[in-house]
């Protein structure tokens, strides 16, 4: 070990070395209230120190081989966490010594602020993330410090790492977000995280470029949907405008992207995201990527950026286990400031297996029945009040929702999210439909191929080449009320554009007139909109005029 701190040999109880040896060692440490100190080395670049108390991590010590800072406390155990994906990880427990002298001697030996960063008080008999995230599966409170102007409307504060519940089933990817939050550019690079819809992968990126934004207020760091970006390239094509593109994301110092399996079957695009990927990891930028799927299942994407995906770490994150859909509920119920009984958060763990995200709307739906209708929520409330929305969460097993004639729908979803032309691209293909879009009829065609389809492009702009239609809720109302006599399925997407331009009032009541005549019809009527636009109490409203279906984490 370093020389800063003279370790008591004590009895060395145990030697293990490889990659995945450190949390089960320290859960089975923990099982037997063990005292003493982990010493954790990756030789010639980090050596570090667990003490445990009862079994518990109470302080810790890390030191950094290549450039001589160290750090104690949280930011040591934050760090040590992601060492056990290392393969060549050595570790040695030691006992039988004087584990109180031990934590002052880290205090003391670091209370002159060697520290590589400004540290977290997790000194004696405080919690920290190692104990947190290996025995109780709960995130931990990381000191965000003083929040700069415009973080929070970028990245809000409900994507933070303190707000995302610790399972089995993420622990891994999220201490490698940690990590990478921590160290951007030098621990994983790229990060690539992927999971089924609605399980967190937009919360970790998010949750890295807020910490980035925080504790580098001159950061440069862009968050995008991989649609958006292949919507700039094509934009920016047209006019012959491709470098100042390219300036603009290879002068990123973090680039964020979800959604990279929209590449697939897109030669040309992957050429200019591999340009950009190349120029961000020369420079030691930082490449965040999300998929629905890992890199060799994307399909019809080029072998040189497969290589690049899998260059730095790829992590997955699976459904939770039931412990961890409970703490998730009672988190969401704790910011709803709703009295839901114990039976109730039970029973919705149990119900809503696969998706997050539907715990979420489950719980808002509930919270606006309650509110409006002045009665409490009980467990026969629940079964009545979500019984379609609980359907054995069809989307998440490749099943999907059972679209009713005659119902109306609300798809919440963030922009740049495709879960909703998803949806509707699953409805039986004779299917007559006709849809209003923000996005460019050409390209909802080329994405989505959707067949039997009348698109037309909701601005207030002309355009020589597309069909259009302004944000008129008169006009709106006329041509919508004659297509849902003509069409199966009508399709608004991007309501919060409509509200923006009109008002929500008269937004709300346009919505109305339409949910009640396609009520008298066998049309099926769906909107999309992005909750993250509008108030909670207006996707309130919403919710209780339409069936609600959510793809918001």
């Amino acid at each position: 070990m370093s020389s800063k701190i003279d370790l008591p040999e004590g009895l060395k109880a145990q030697e293990i070395e490889g990659r995945g040896s450190l949390q089960p060692l320290l859960k089975k440490l923990k099982k037997y209230s063990f005292q003493g100190y982990v010493k954790i080395e990756v030789p010639d670049e980090y050596e570090g120190v667990v003490v445990l108390k009862d079994g518990v991590p109470r302080n810790a010590v890390l030191y950094f081989l290549s450039d001589d800072e160290s750090r104690k406390g949280l930011p040591a155990l934050q760090r040590l966490q992601t060492l056990d994906t290392y393969e060549n990880l050595q570790i040695s427990v030691h006992t039988d010594l004087d584990v109180e002298k031990l934590m002052e001697e880290i205090d003391g030996e670091l209370s002159s602020g060697g520290e590589r960063k400004k540290s977290s008080s997790a000194a004696q008999g405080q919690k920290g993330l190692l104990q947190i995230i290996e025995e109780s599966d709960e995130s931990v409170d990381i000191e965000e410090g003083e929040i700069p102007e415009g973080v929070d409307e970028r990245f809000p504060e409900r994507y933070s790492f303190n707000d995302f519940i610790v399972g089995p089933n993420n622990r891994f990817a999220y201490a490698a977000a940690l990590s990478v939050a921590e160290n951007p550019g030098e621990s994983y690079n790229p990060l690539f995280i992927t999971s089924r819809t609605g399980l967190g992968k937009t919360h970790l990126l998010k949750a890295i470029g807020r910490a980035y934004l925080v504790n580098y207020d001159d950061r440069r760091v862009k968050y995008v949907v991989t649609s958006q970006l292949l919507t700039e390239i094509e934009e920016h094509r047209k006019k012959n405008e491709m470098a100042e593109l390219r300036k603009k994301y290879t002068g990123l110092d973090t680039l964020l992207l979800e959604d990279i399996q929209s590449l697939a079957d897109k030669p040309q695009m992957q050429e200019e995201v591999f340009y950009i990927f190349s120029e961000l990891q020369e420079e030691g930028r930082q490449i965040v990527l999300s998929s629905d799927r890992s890199p060799e299942k994307i399909p019809e994407i080029e072998d040189k950026l497969i290589s690049r995906f899998k260059s730095g770490l790829v992590v997955d994150i699976l459904s939770p286990h039931y412990e961890t859909r409970k703490k998730i509920i009672e988190s969401k119920v704790e910011k709803l400031e709703e009295d839901i009984p114990e039976e109730v958060v039970d029973y919705l763990a149990r119900e809503i297996k696969k998706n997050v995200r539907f715990i979420e709307g489950g719980l808002n739906r509930l919270s606006a029945y309650s509110s409006l209708l002045d009665e409490s929520i009980t467990l026969e409330t629940v079964k009545d009040v979500l019984s379609r929305y609980l359907d054995k969460e069809a989307e998440t097993e490749g099943l999907k929702p059972k679209f009713m004639p005659g119902r109306s729908y609300i798809i919440e979803e963030e922009t740049g999210s495709s879960e909703g032309f998803k949806l509707i691209n699953d409805i039986s293909p004779d299917k007559k439909k006709y849809i209003l879009s923000r996005m460019n009829p050409k390209r909802i065609e080329e994405d989505y191929h959707l067949s039997n389809s009348e698109i037309l492009w909701l601005t207030d702009k002309n355009s020589d080449k597309e069909e259009t239609i302004p944000p008129n809720l008169e006009r709106l109302s006329w041509s919508l009320e004659e297509k849902v006599k003509e069409k199966d399925v009508v399709l608004i997407d991007g309501l919060e554009y409509l509200i923006s331009n009109t008002s929500f009032d008269a937004t709300i009541q346009f919505i109305r007139h339409l949910v009640d005549v396609v009520s008298e019809t066998e049309t099926i009527f769906l909107v999309i909109v992005n909750p993250m636009a509008l108030e909670s109490k207006q996707i309130n409203i919403l919710e209780r005029e339409m069936d609600s279906i959510s793809y918001v984490s």
